[in-house]
């Protein structure tokens, strides 16, 4: 998922999201998670 914010997810096609934990960026699927 590394830097894929906005773009779809490669295992359900949801969209990528970014946030902002602790000082480090994590990216994950809104829909599954990943």
């Amino acid at each position: 998922m590394f830097e894929r914010d906005g773009q779809a997810c490669r295992r359900c096609r949801g969209v990528v999201s970014k946030m902002r934990i602790a000082n480090k960026t994590v990216y994950y699927c809104d829909a599954c998670q990943v």
